[in-house]
C-alpha cells in the first residue's frame, strides 16, 4: 500500500508485519460488512 511496503529480500520483519496488519484491517472490515448487512436484511 504506497509507502507502507516492503521488500520481503531486503526487510523480511517489516514484511510479515505490514502483511499481518493488512489481514487483520480486512478481517475487520468485512466482519464491519457482515454486521452491517444483517441488520439491513433483518
Amino acid at each position: 500500500m504506497g509507502r507502507f511496503t516492503f521488500p520481503r529480500e531486503e526487510s523480511p520483519i517489516g514484511f510479515w508485519i505490514v502483511l499481518g496488519i493488512e489481514i487483520a484491517a480486512l478481517m475487520l472490515a468485512s466482519l464491519y460488512f457482515a454486521a452491517a448487512l444483517g441488520i439491513l436484511l433483518k
